[in-house]
C-alpha cells in the first residue's frame, strides 16, 4: 500500500508540473501520504458499497389487472421541471439539458418497447391523449451531474452521477385512463476505479498516463444512465407482460430490484441452468 501511495503522490505531483500548476504541485505535497492513503481506502469502501454503476426499480406496484397486450404503447416526455437538478448549467443551457436527457430516455424507451414489448410511439408535447393502447409518463425526482474530473481521475464512487425518475403506466382504453403499473428507478455512474488507478510506476511517463486515462473515462455519466434508466423502466413493462401471459417468459427482460444482485437475462439463465 505503502509504495502505492508513493506513486500516486509522485504521479499527481508530476502531472501538476506538467500542467504548469506548482500550486496544485505544492497542495499535493501538503497532503502528505496519510492523507491520500485515507482517500484511498474511502473510495474503496464507497466501491464496496455502490458496486458497479447501475440503475436498479423499487416500489413496483401493480395498479390493476389489464391482462390484454396493448395495441400501441405511447411514451410521453417525461417533467423536468418538478425534480431537484444538480448541475454546472442554469438558463437556457439547463433548458437544453433537460429536453436533451428527456429526449434521450424517451427515443431509447420507444426503440426497446418495440423490439421488446408492442409497439411503441412516442407521443408529441402538447397533443391529445389518444383513446387507446397504453401511456408511459413519469418525471425526473432527481438529477445529479456529480463531478466528471473525479469520476476521471478518481472514481469508485467519488464525483458519481444520480438519476432518478417516477413512473406511471395508464390503459387508454379503460373509463378514466386508469394507472396500472407503477414504479421508480434510481442508479448512478461510477464506481470503476479512475484514471490514477491504472497507472505504472514509471514517474517519467505518469503525466501522459494520468492524462490518457482521464480522456479514455470521462464519458458523460448522466447519458448513460438515461439509458440504463430506459432499459430498466421497458423491463418493468416487460415483467408485466411476462405476469400476464403475453410475453414468453423466455423473451422477457428482468427488472433489476434495488438492493439485489445484477440480473442475469432469461437467455443467460438457459444456457446455466439448461
Amino acid at each position: 500500500m505503502r509504495h502505492i501511495v508513493q506513486s500516486l503522490q509522485r504521479g499527481l505531483r508530476s502531472l501538476c508540473v506538467h500542467h504548469g500548476s506548482t500550486s496544485c504541485s505544492e497542495s499535493l505535497s501538503a497532503v502528505g501520504r496519510g492523507r491520500i492513503l485515507v482517500f484511498i481506502l474511502l473510495g474503496l469502501c464507497s466501491f464496496a458499497v455502490s458496486g458497479c454503476a447501475s440503475v436498479s426499480v423499487k416500489n413496483t406496484q401493480g395498479q390493476r389487472d389489464s391482462t390484454s397486450k396493448p395495441t400501441v404503447i405511447h411514451v410521453a416526455d417525461f417533467d423536468t421541471e418538478s425534480g431537484t437538478w444538480r448541475v454546472d448549467r442554469t438558463g437556457d443551457a439547463l433548458a437544453r439539458l433537460k429536453a436533451k436527457i428527456s429526449d434521450q430516455l424517451a427515443n431509447d424507451m420507444v426503440k426497446r418497447l418495440n423490439k421488446k414489448v408492442a409497439t411503441a410511439v412516442r407521443l408529441p408535447r402538447g397533443s391529445s391523449l389518444p383513446s387507446s393502447g397504453w401511456l408511459v409518463t413519469g418525471r425526473f425526482t432527481r438529477v445529479n451531474q456529480g463531478s466528471r474530473a473525479l469520476r476521471a481521475l478518481v472514481g469508485l464512487g467519488a464525483g458519481g452521477t444520480k438519476l432518478e425518475t417516477e413512473v406511471e403506466i395508464r390503459d387508454l382504453s379503460l373509463p378514466g385512463a386508469p394507472v396500472i403499473l407503477r414504479t421508480e428507478t434510481t442508479g448512478g455512474t461510477n464506481a470503476e476505479p479512475g484514471a490514477m488507478f491504472s497507472v505504472t510506476t514509471s514517474t517519467a511517463t505518469l503525466p501522459f498516463q494520468l492524462a490518457g486515462g482521464l480522456a479514455s473515462k470521462s464519458a458523460p455519466g448522466l447519458s448513460r444512465d438515461t439509458i440504463r434508466t430506459s432499459r430498466m423502466i421497458v423491463a418493468v413493462i416487460s415483467q408485466f407482460g411476462v405476469n400476464h401471459g403475453w410475453i414468453k417468459p423466455e423473451s422477457g427482460m428482468r427488472p433489476k430490484e434495488l438492493g439485489s444482485l445484477p440480473v442475469m437475462s432469461r437467455r443467460q439463465a438457459s444456457k446455466v441452468n439448461p
